[in-house]
């Protein structure tokens, strides 16, 4: 299943994606997290609950050379997530472009993914405007 979102954000690509690589900050912005703990090695573990269901997955944040792309990968026993996100410098600001792809390792989950598309687009859409408004403070 993959879930895609853009939105633009009154802040310089830099300062986004110093945010954006802060996995400390993620609960600020990311709307279903019900617990969220840092590891020593950067990772961080996560408790999310979506369609009533709670989830335990283990993430790590990369962000390569350049200020223009940050990684996202989420992993249960469930479901691998990479979530993607472009920063582009507008006249404005940023734009940031996300696309979110998730492999289910559960066949049921996997059968049902088509019918959470439009859930998880909106979530992922509040999740945006959630990291908008915390930048623009």
């Amino acid at each position: 299943m993959e879930i895609q979102g853009t939105i633009e954000i009154a802040c310089t690509v830099e300062v986004v994606h110093e945010y954006l690589c802060d996995a400390a900050k993620l609960p600020e912005w990311i709307g279903d997290m019900r617990e969220f703990e840092l590891m020593a090695d950067g990772s961080f573990q996560q408790v999310v609950s979506q369609a009533g269901r709670k989830s335990l997955l283990t993430g790590r944040i990369t962000s390569g050379l350049g200020t223009d792309r940050v990684v996202m990968v989420l992993e249960s026993d469930e479901v691998v997530v990479e979530a993607e996100h472009r920063l582009t410098a507008t006249a404005t600001g940023t734009r940031l472009d996300h696309t979110a792809t998730a492999r289910f390792t559960n066949a049921l989950l996997g059968m049902l993914a088509g019918g959470m598309k439009g859930s998880a687009t909106r979530h992922l859409n509040e999740n945006l405007e959630r990291l908008r408004l915390r930048l623009e403070l």
